[in-house]
């Protein structure tokens, strides 16, 4: 039995799963105040997803406050306006306004979490470093600079990357295990970028 103020919550919520259109999304944010800074780099790799149409139905819903004011979602919800895309969204309305401060708290879940999830790698932190850098230097045509780290795939683009030379990507994490000291594994991942590159300009990668 729910009681207390766990009761007074669970009556002005209100849970829903919408098509939500850019249109929707540009009133949505005028009430949208005293959120966390924008990330222009994460927009962009939402948009992407969105756009290519490979961005599913996420189990972080789009949250207004009781008074109507937009409490987590802005990425999303500003990916959608990008892509001039309609996504479905979950959406919780009504959350007490204090409920802001547990959203975005938890551990975030990278690349190689994915792999693992999704691919049952059992080397994920590795080998999602390993196809992140590599997704780079191809999107970056090999003009890699420390500073171009955001360029790197989605997660469903980082899987089907990953899918494309699956074997390669394991060998090369497994060179990169062996490796001791975060400096000899960058080198390490240098090398092996330089050896997919020497073999592509041969026709082989």
């Amino acid at each position: 039995m729910i009681v207390g103020t766990a009761a007074k919550v669970q009556a002005q919520l209100g849970v829903r799963i919408a098509d939500v259109t850019p249109e929707d999304v540009k009133s949505w944010l005028v009430n949208n105040e005293g959120n966390r800074n924008l990330r222009g780099g994460w927009i962009n790799k939402l948009a992407r997803d969105m756009t290519a149409g490979t961005y599913t139905l996420s189990p972080d819903c789009i949250a207004f406050d009781q008074h109507g004011k937009l409490i987590n979602g802005q990425h999303r919800l500003l990916a959608i306006i990008k892509s001039g895309t309609t996504q479905t969204m979950l959406i919780v309305d009504g959350l007490p306004s204090n409920s802001i401060t547990n959203i975005d708290t938890g551990m975030l879940r990278q690349f190689g979490d994915m792999l693992h999830f999704h691919r049952g790698e059992v080397n994920g932190r590795t080998l999602g470093a390993v196809v992140s850098f590599v997704y780079i230097w191809h999107a970056l045509e090999g003009n890699y600079r420390p500073d171009t780290w955001r360029a790197g795939p989605t997660t469903e683009e980082g899987l089907a990357f990953f899918d494309e030379k699956a074997e390669l990507f394991r060998e090369a994490a497994r060179w990169v295990a062996m490796v001791k000291g975060a400096w000899c594994g960058t080198s390490a991942l240098w090398r092996f970028v330089r050896h997919l590159s020497r073999n592509r300009a041969r026709g082989c990668g």
